[in-house]
């Protein structure tokens, strides 16, 4: 065990809140836990134990510099990011202890209705028309009378007669337009319905919910991520 080195001497920074935390990019508790604190804690909490070949991996004379402890918090960070950040994110959720359904529905139906109708017509109508009449006409007239006791009739009068007219007509055109438009506009039509579900469906005692929930907040996030620092730059037996 002499080849190795207590975690304190291969990063004495920790001490003074420059350790691994604050060489971590923007974790994703960055806004929760101050990195100088949780360096200070590590290394008080984790010091004493021998270093890992891993972290000896980064070591140098005196300690670890500047650039390999930003390298080795990098490594660290993208190895356990995916477990940390869903870890995380379970630890900010919010819930009701004791239901175990809390369900909300929305559903938006939206009526269209639109008509347009036109009608239109047109009707011409054409007429010319010319007419005309005319008559000519001529007589003659002869009027005989007989004596008394004669078998003959002799001219008394005589004459001649003649007429001549005539008639015309003309129609003029006529024609008509005619056009109609009907339209109907329906404005769109939404419909909401909501529906929520809440509370404990009956499948776990009221009692039970609870007391999963005491143990979930007894785990501590930060102790995870530090234990798992730990896994990786300490020996398992110091």
């Amino acid at each position: 065990m002499n080849d190795y080195k207590a975690v304190k001497d291969v990063i004495p920074t920790a001490f003074e809140g420059q350790g691994i935390f604050s060489a971590m990019n923007c974790p994703i508790w960055h806004y929760d836990f101050d990195s100088s604190d949780l360096d200070i804690y590590f290394i008080i909490n984790y010091g004493e134990r021998w270093s890992s070949p891993y972290l000896m991996h980064f070591d140098e004379d005196g300690g670890i510099s500047a650039e390999n402890l930003t390298r080795l918090a990098s490594n660290l960070y993208r190895m356990h990011k995916a477990q940390w950040e869903h870890l995380y994110n379970d630890m900010q959720a919010e819930y009701n202890p004791i239901y175990n359904t809390d369900a909300h529905e929305k559903e938006t139906i939206t009526r269209v209705g639109h008509e347009d109708r036109t009608d239109a017509g047109t009707s011409d109508t054409t007429g010319n028309g010319n007419s005309s009449a005319s008559s000519t006409g001529s007589g003659s007239f002869d009027n005989k009378v007989a004596g008394f006791n004669t078998s003959t009739n002799v001219n008394d009068k005589s004459g001649s007669s003649s007429s001549t007219g005539s008639t015309s007509a003309t129609n003029n055109s006529t024609s008509s337009t005619a056009t109609e438009q009907n339209g109907i506009t329906n404005n769109n039509e939404n419909v909401t319905r909501e529906y929520t579900k809440q509370g404990n469906i009956g499948t776990m005692r009221t009692s039970d919910i609870l007391a999963s929930d005491i143990k979930l907040w007894r785990w501590n996030f930060i102790k995870t991520v530090m234990q798992d620092i730990s896994d990786m730059l300490t020996l398992s037996t110091y």
